[in-house]
Parts: structure tokens; sequence; C-alpha cells
């Protein structure tokens, strides 16, 4: 964005004010040399504008130093100093500047706070050590070939200047920045009686004249010190070494102290006794600000933490506290308050018994007993105390010290009625489904995905000879019979593979041939993965036998076990089929028993009846077995002869049935000569099983007419 005049007139102000301000720090620092130096003791204006640099954007670093390099030149000019040696020096400074500001912005960013313990070490190490020396050490360079000073004397003045000059303004020029030199009415107040103790010390150090009792009266000034630190933290650090630097340096600049008055130090000595008491003030003057804010700053964390967890454990829906060796309450969740009414403050320093009486006392004596022996315990209860039905959950851990010994002991108990209540639903449930599938006259079974029993019924070890217990956990051709894993292996391969499958075989059981129903129904996951199948097995031998007991009422004759009138119209036409696709012939006998209605009325039903069953078992007797006999009506019987030889033979075998009959019929109220009309049909292929039914009854009615107990064939 483009600058207005206006806004570059004020950064041209500000950077002049800059200027000025360096100059002024310098020359503060040149005035402060002591008499026959040739150094100043305190070099003021490094670390202002090391604490300038540390609250700026990076980008503006560059004004800034330019403006202080000038201002650094112009005061060294004011003081006598030549271009080119105000130049250089100047340049000393500026490096020492950049690099003490680089190193710390690199590291700390612009969270440059000197309240950390890292962020202070940091400075010392770069502000106050390494930058200074540096610098120092090239200053040195420069002026004993300019001015022919002892390298080492400069060195031993330069550095410590330097470096209590950045301890001393650095740390002021930060703290002010960050906002904490602006203390409010009330905390003033606060501060009036520390810094006139202070300035009462320093000035009892620094004006009664300093001699043999130079190093006590030097350290009477700590004492205060630490108050003003102990009372404001780091501010109390910073305006209190600010101070003693104060007096410190009027006192090298006192023009009536003679020699003696300092045990006969020199200037130089002078200098270099007060840089390290300042040098030892603020060090110990920081670093225990910085301690005291880090456990300021701890506690405010520790509080903090102590009022989430007190937050998180009011608002856990259970009873949280903490029990000591002596079973006393040291801390309650408010929880306590909405299930036993206990208020938690009023819980701390009381007795477990006292609070819930002797039943809960007994309930947990155990458990509390394991606990205070180092080993953690969960059990559940039922809460008498609450009155009801309640049930509780609890887990009792143990608190050791760091000597590893049991402290005491946190309690946690959960509200679990719902939940017990569910499960003894359930439970009453699985019983219930358990009585269910025990008592069903089915084998009912669960099986998983790797053909390992998961359930089976009473039913199933009635069937295969093994109790549910033995069975569940092993593999189904561990369990049943080869023949049962075979009948059944293509169901269960079926469900497995997520079909339903139902069917029905024969095997034997126990001895008998059982008809067996069978459905694998499988059981699907998430992802409809099968899991397993569910097995049922019914032993429909007696339905199997019902079925087919009507199959034969349907198809056959109760009374002789013939064939009727149905299943002969099947054979018939199964027959003519047979011949109409092979060739061949076939012969249909219609065979009507002689006066029938007269053996009815003389010897009654019962009597027909057992004619009919022996004309039955003599018919069967005179044909081949692959021959057919029905009863189609009351008297009238039917024979299909198949695979002829010749067209004789239907007459061959009517003669043997007539010769069959007359034979007498032994009943049981005598004897009885009985006689039978025969009609003969032949078949060819083409023809119908009724065209041949109607030329067998013609043929029959023939040989009725024909005086009976004859056969006559159709024509």
């Amino acid at each position: 964005m483009p600058v207005s005049l206006a806004q570059a007139a004020r950064e041209l102000l500000k950077l002049a004010g800059l200027a000025g301000l360096v100059a002024v720090g310098c020359w503060v620092s040149t005035v402060l040399t002591p008499p026959d130096g040739r150094i100043a003791s305190v070099w003021l204006a490094n670390g202002l504008l090391v604490g300038l640099l540390l609250g700026m954007p990076t980008a503006r670093w560059w004004p800034a130093l330019l403006a202080g390099y000038v201002g650094n030149v112009a005061a060294n000019l004011l003081t006598g100093d030549p271009l080119d040696l105000a130049l250089s020096l100047a340049l000393c400074n500026g490096l020492e500047v950049i690099l003490a500001a680089s190193l710390l912005q690199r590291r700390w960013g612009s969270n440059c706070d000197l309240r950390h313990g890292a962020v202070l070490r940091d400075f010392v190490l770069f502000a106050v050590l390494l930058a200074p020396a540096l610098s120092s050490l090239l200053a040195a360079t420069i002026l004993s070939e300019h001015s022919g000073l002892s390298l080492l004397g400069v060195l031993s003045i330069w550095f410590p200047a330097d470096a209590l000059g950045m301890a001393l303004i650095a740390p002021l020029v930060l703290t002010l920045r960050q906002g904490q030199a602006a203390p409010s009415r009330p905390q003033l107040r606060r501060w009036l009686p520390d810094t006139a103790l202070l300035l009462a010390t320093a000035l009892v150090v620094f004006g009664l004249g300093l001699g043999r009792w130079l190093p006590l009266l030097l350290f009477l000034s700590f004492p205060p010190l630490m108050l003003m630190v102990m009372r404001h933290g780091n501010r109390g650090a910073v305006v209190g070494v600010l101070i003693l630097a104060v007096f410190a340096l009027l006192s090298l600049m006192e023009p009536g102290r003679s020699a003696d008055a300092w045990g006969g130090l020199s200037p130089q000595a002078r200098a270099l006794l007060l840089q390290c008491y300042l040098a030892c003030a603020s060090a110990m003057a920081l670093t225990v600000a910085t301690l005291l804010e880090q456990r300021q700053g701890y506690e405010r964390e520790l509080q903090q933490a102590l009022r989430r967890l007190r937050s998180i454990a009011d608002h856990v829906p259970a009873y949280i506290g903490y029990v000591d060796r002596d079973l006393r309450y040291r801390f309650a969740n408010r929880h306590h308050r909405n299930g036993y009414g206990l208020e938690p403050e009023g819980m701390i320093g009381r007795g477990v018994r006292e609070l819930f009486g002797e039943s809960t006392r007994a309930d947990f004596a155990g458990p509390v007993q394991s606990v205070l022996e180092g080993h953690p315990v969960h059990f559940e209860r039922s809460a008498r105390e609450l009155g009801g039905e309640v049930y509780q959950r609890v887990d009792l851990v143990p608190d050791r010290d760091e000597q590893g010994l049991v402290a005491g002991f946190y309690t946690l108990v959960l509200d679990i009625t719902e939940g017990k209540r569910a499960e003894l639903r359930q439970a009453a449930s699985e019983r219930r489904l358990r009585m269910i599938a025990d008592n069903l006259p089915v084998v009912i079974a669960y099986i998983d995905a790797g053909r390992v029993y998961r359930f089976c019924n009473r039913t199933h070890g009635a069937w295969f000879g093994a109790a549910p217990d033995d069975v569940v956990g092993r593999h189904m051709e561990r369990v049943l019979p080869p023949e049962v894993i075979e009948a059944q292996r293509y169901y269960v391969d079926c469900a497995l593979h997520g079909a339903r499958a139902e069917g029905s075989f024969s095997l034997q059981l126990g001895g008998q041939l059982r008809h067996v129903q069978v459905c694998f129904v499988p059981d699907r996951g998430e992802g409809g993965v099968v899991r397993g199948l569910y097995m049922m097995m019914s032993d429909v031998t007696l339905a199997k036998r019902a079925e087919q007991r009507l199959q034969q009422l349907a198809r056959y004759d109760p009374l002789t076990g013939l064939a009727n009138r149905r299943e002969l119209h099947e054979h018939l036409g199964t027959a003519l089929n047979r011949i109409q696709r092979y060739g061949g012939s076939l012969a249909l006998l219609f065979i009507d028993v002689d006066h029938f209605k007269a053996i009815n009325d003389q010897h009654g039903h019962a009597g027909g009846d057992e004619v009919l069953q022996e004309i039955a078992l003599r018919l069967r007797g005179a044909v081949r077995s692959t021959d057919t006999v029905a009863r189609v009506a009351g008297d009238e019987f039917v024979v299909i002869l198949e695979q002829l030889r010749s067209s004789e033979e239907p007459q061959f075998v009517a003669r043997k049935l007539l010769a069959a009959m007359g034979k007498p019929f032994v009943l049981d109220r005598g004897m009885l000569q009985v006689g039978v009309s025969i009609g003969i049909a032949l078949g060819q292929p083409g023809d119908s099983a009724d065209l041949l039914l109607r030329r067998a009854d013609r043929a029959l009615y023939a040989a009725k007419d024909g005086g009976r107990n004859t056969s006559r064939v159709a024509d």
C-alpha cells in the first residue's frame, strides 16, 4: 500500500526520537564514567535497543538500527572521539544489538517474556554474555590499535559495562512493553514502603563511606531488594536493581570521595567492583523473580486444573471420592448430595461408618481391606441403604505415596440399576427361551462360521447322546455321527454361504429309521458377513407315515389293497405310452363277480367283503408281479397285462383266472361257489385308456350274455 506523507512524517519523527534516546543513553553512560576512567561503567544504549527491537516486527528493525547507529555516533562525537573512532565504536555496539536481538527473535519470536525460565536463560546466554563478549573483543581490538590502550584492560571494562547495561535496561524495556509496569493506585500504596526501605538502605550503603566495611555494606542491600522481588515479582526486580544501579554509579562520580574511602582501589577497580555487585544483584533478582513467577504460574495452573477436575467430578453421574487409611473422606463430589443427601463439604474428615451406617460398612469391609493392601477392587452390590431395588458397581483404586505405601483409595460408585434390571430381564428371557427350546421336540442349535457349536437345546442331546454343556465349543464333526454330517453337508454349506436351506432326508437314529426335516438359516452380521447359522431339525417320521398312509388310501382300495380307479388310470396311461414309444401290445381284462348281490343278501356285507378279499388274493396269485390288478367298483376288477408274447396269451390268463375262481370259497359261514365273467380288450399303439376300458366293458357284457363264468374278447 502507498504510504502517505503524514505517515512518512510520523515514522521519521519516531526514528529521530529513537536516535535522540540512544544518544542520551550513550551520553549518560559516558558521564557516569568514573574519574580517570576511559570507558563507561554501564552502557545503557544497547539494552535499550534490544528491548525495543524485540517489541517490533523484524521488517522495521533496519530503520531502528540505523537510527540507533546515528544516535551512537552523535554521542561519541559529542564526547570528543574522532569521527573514525566514533563510527567504529558505534558499529561494535550495533553488531552487539543485532546479534542479541536476532538470536532471541529466532528462538522465541514475539514471546520473549523473561518471567519464563527458559526465556531468561536464553536472554542471559545471548544478550548478556555472547553478544557483549563479541562486541567487547572487537571494540578492544579497535581501541588498542587506535589509542594504544591495553587489550585486556579494555575488555575488563567494556564487557562488564555492556553486559550490565543489557541486564539492567533490556528487562526494564521488555517489562514496560508487556504492560507490567503500570500498577493501579491500590498497588502503588503497596510499592511505597518497599521502595522507601530500599532507597534508605541504598543511601546507607553508599553514603557512609565504604572502606573496609565494603563487603558487608554491599550485602546489606540484598534483603530489601529480595523483599521487593518477593512482593512484586519481575517488576520489583527491575525497579530494585535500577535503584541500586543509580546509587552505585553516583557513588563512583562523587567528587569528595578519596581512594581511602574505597579501600585504596583505583577508579577502574571501583568500576569493576560495582559492576560485579550490580551484576550479582541483577542476576539474583531476575532469577528469583522468574522462579516466583513460574511458581505462581504453576500454582495458577494447578488451581485451574483442580477447578476443572472438580467441575468434571461434579458433573459425572457417579459417586466419586477419596478416603484415607483411617477411612475418612478427603474428597467427595456433588453427586453425593443428589443420592445420599450429603453435602460434599460436610463429608470431609468424617468416617465411612458415620456417614453411611453399619450395613454399608459391612458391604465394604472386605473390599476396603483388599484395596488398603494395594489391590484394585471391582464389585457390584445392592444399595439397601437407598431403599428399593438399587444396584451399584463399585471400583476402589489404591493411592500410593512416594514410598509405594497405600495412603488411601479412590472410590467410583456407579448406579447400574437400569442396566441391572435389563440384565435380569434378559436373563429371565433367556431362561424362558431356553425352557421353550429345551421342551420343543425339535433340535435347535447355533453353529458359528467355523462349524463350532455355540448353543444347542436338550432335544439335541436326546437325539445324539451328548449333553448341551458338552456340545458347546466342539466342532460339528466331533458331535454328530458321520452319516448325519454327510446328509446335511449340502444344507450347512448353503447356509454358510448366505442362503436359507430347507429339506428332508432319512437316517438311522437309535436303531430306527427316521425321517428328518431340516432348516438352516444364516446369521448375518454387519456388512452382510455370515457369522454362523441356526439349525433346526424335526422328526417327521409319524407325519411321513401318515402321508404314506394317505397316499395309500388315495391310490389303493382299502378293502382289498388293490389299486383303485385313479391308480389304474395312471398305470394304464403309462403302459399305453410305453407301447406308443417302443411298440408292442397289452391287454385289459375287465372282471365282474357273477350274482354278487345274491352273495350279499345271503351272507351279508361282511360275507361279501370276504369274497372280494379272496378274489383279490386269487387275482394277484394268477398273474405276474409286473401285471397290474385293480378294483374299480364294488365287484368289478381290472387286470392290465403287458409285454404280451402272443395275441392268445390274454385268453390263457383268462382261463387261468376262471380256474382260480372255480375253487370253493371258504367263509366264516360256510362254503361258497363263486363265478366271474371276464371281458378282454387288446390294446394297440394309439389307443386311449377310456377307449380300451369301454371295449373291455362291452366284452364283459358279452360274456355275461353268453352264460356267465366265461370270457369274451372284444372285436
